[in-house]
């Protein structure tokens, strides 16, 4: 795929710039990603378990819904490599949750050429389920040569 057409250059990001991603989150992508991840723990498998528990129900991974966040970063700023993330849970998402993630740019770090993101995800009742912050560093380049640009450099 050539790339040049949906990536940015470092002057076009713009503090202020944002995405979101939302998803409803079924029992299937919890087992699918206990599964590739290894994480067994019984709070995000076994109902009655969870019943034993503060929460009642099964909860959804926090990491899973950290991944919208990076499904944000990815549609912003497509090449863009994931620096850092400072998260906060705030509230657990239980199956059957819509959460909606959003990143937006809060800083241009020309220094270091990073972009600074406040991320957010909320439940579908407006709950703020997780917070934090993200760095995320730009590549220099967007060069991405199509297979026309190579056809008209050799004449």
């Amino acid at each position: 795929m050539d790339y040049s057409t949906v990536t940015k250059s470092w002057a076009e990001f713009k503090v202020g710039d944002y995405c979101s991603f939302a998803k409803t989150i079924t029992a299937a992508d919890v087992v699918m990603w206990c599964g590739l991840t290894g994480d067994m723990n019984p709070v995000h498998l076994d109902r009655e378990y969870c019943k034993t528990t503060r929460f009642k129900d099964i909860i959804v991974p926090g990491i899973y819904v950290l991944g919208f966040v990076s499904a944000t970063l990815s549609k912003l700023a497509i090449g863009g490599i994931y620096a850092s993330q400072d998260i906060r849970f705030m509230q657990p998402v239980y199956l059957d949750d819509t959460i909606t993630a959003t990143s937006t740019i809060i800083d241009k770090l020309e220094a270091k050429h990073m972009l600074k993101f406040l991320t957010h995800c909320v439940n579908q009742k407006g709950e703020t389920v997780m917070d934090g912050e993200a760095l995320l560093f730009i590549q220099r380049t967007r060069s991405y040569p199509s297979a026309i640009d190579h056809v008209l450099e050799k004449g």
